[in-house]
Formats: structure tokens, C-alpha cells, sequence
């Protein structure tokens, strides 16, 4: 790295367009090689912009303002407001960011605490990921995208609060090792066990006949009529 310009701080407020961190940078010494010698010593420039930073630079460029000098009079009223609606999204796109990291902190924060009110939340993406990983500890994490498909199915057939699914959960967690025990997974794990999400769908599928039945992947109910009965009979 051999400089940075900061062109955000202190920029003049019709300026979002064109704000940015500038680094100029040079290849390391050590780079050698054919690929390398020539652009030894060369600096070049990394420009650094928010998405909406970027897609702002991009308008203006494609109206052909390079500056503000560049619009017309009777235009930069709206020019500026446009500039400013976007600087107004891209500030709380930050801080819409910073507060979903405040929110799976404060799940984390009261599912090691291991307190009751973890389940009194409602089923959302940081709280239900919270509580997967609270009740299963020693069980492979499923990814985001995982989680959210089921959560998603979770609260089309009703399930809204942690405290329905957790219920559900204490349940039939018993009849579910059963199920694992006589039906393990069909992967490449070692433990040959499901993963937390993996585990929460295959008990709502036994405890609840109509999320099974109305799963996406259309998979037949019938597999769980044992595991059912089982439940019933507890």
C-alpha cells in the first residue's frame, strides 16, 4: 500500500456520487516472473464504494454529469434530490445491517444463556438459528438458507412463537432417535447423524401429519405411520 485518500469524510453534500476510499497500491517485490517484471514498481489505484455508492456513480455516468457543473440548472433540483435519496438508502442499508448484528448477538446472548425467554421470541431467522444451536450443540449447523426454508414451512403450518416448535420438540425428540437410529442419514457424515435442521424437520413430519403432507418436496407421510404411533403411545 503506498497511499489512501479518503473521499467520503468531508465531501460536499452533493457529492454522494462520487464518494469513495481510494488506495493506491504497488505489486510486492517478491512477485517475480515473466507475468510480473513489467508492472514492477507500477502503482495503480483500488477504489472502495458502498453497492449503492456504485450505483449512483453509475446513473450520473450514464446521463453524462461528471459533476455537478455538468447539470443542467433546471435539473439539479431533482439531481440532487436523487442524489440524496440514494445516500438516505445506503445509510440505512448500514444501520438496518448493524441492528440484524445486534439481533443474532442478542439470540446468541440469551440461548447461552440458557434463559426462557429465548423461547418466548418469535420464529424468525436469528432467533429460530439461535435455538437450533442451543438444542442441538453436538449436531452439524445447517446454513442459512437451510434455516430459512424450514422456517419458512414451520410458519405456513402455524408455528410462529419458539415455544410451539420447542414444545413440539421436547415432544418427540425421544421418538425421533428412534427414527435416526433406524433410519440414519445418507451422507458422507461420520457420526451418520442429521444436522440440527435436518432433525427439526423429520420431528415436525412425525408429530404433525399436515407438515408432512404439505412439505414441498411432496415426500410420502406413510414413512412416519411407526414413529406416530410410537408418539401417540407415549
Amino acid at each position: 500500500m503506498v497511499s489512501e485518500d479518503d473521499k467520503i469524510e468531508g465531501v460536499e453534500v452533493d457529492s454522494f456520487g462520487y464518494m469513495s476510499f481510494h488506495f493506491v497500491a504497488e505489486m510486492r517485490r517478491e512477485y517475480k516472473g515473466p507475468r510480473y517484471e513489467d508492472l514492477g514498481g507500477m502503482p495503480f489505484e483500488i477504489q472502495v464504494r458502498t453497492i449503492l455508492m456504485d450505483a449512483w456513480a453509475n446513473v450520473s455516468h450514464y446521463l453524462d454529469y461528471k459533476t455537478d457543473v455538468d447539470v443542467p440548472k433546471a435539473l439539479r433540483r431533482d439531481f440532487y434530490a436523487l442524489s440524496g435519496l440514494f445516500y438516505i438508502a445506503d445509510s440505512h442499508f448500514e444501520l438496518f445491517f448493524k441492528s440484524s448484528q445486534d439481533s443474532s448477538k442478542e439470540m446468541r446472548t440469551l440461548a447461552s444463556k440458557s434463559t426462557p425467554e429465548l423461547v418466548q421470541q418469535e420464529a424468525n431467522l436469528d432467533s429460530f438459528t439461535a435455538y437450533l444451536r442451543a438444542r442441538y450443540p453436538d449436531r452439524e449447523h445447517s446454513d442459512p438458507k437451510s434455516v430459512s426454508q424450514v422456517l419458512q414451512e414451520l410458519s405456513e403450518a402455524g408455528y410462529t412463537i419458539l415455544q410451539q416448535i420447542d414444545e413440539v420438540v421436547n415432544r418427540t425428540d425421544k421418538v425421533f432417535e428412534a427414527y435416526e437410529n433406524e433410519h440414519p442419514p445418507v451422507s458422507d457424515s461420520k457420526n451418520k447423524r442429521f444436522t440440527d435442521i435436518g432433525a427439526t424437520r423429520i420431528i415436525f413430519d412425525i408429530a404433525d401429519e399436515s407438515f408432512a403432507s404439505s412439505r414441498r418436496d411432496g415426500k410420502a407421510t406413510e414413512e412416519y405411520t411407526k414413529f406416530r404411533s410410537m408418539l401417540q403411545n407415549k
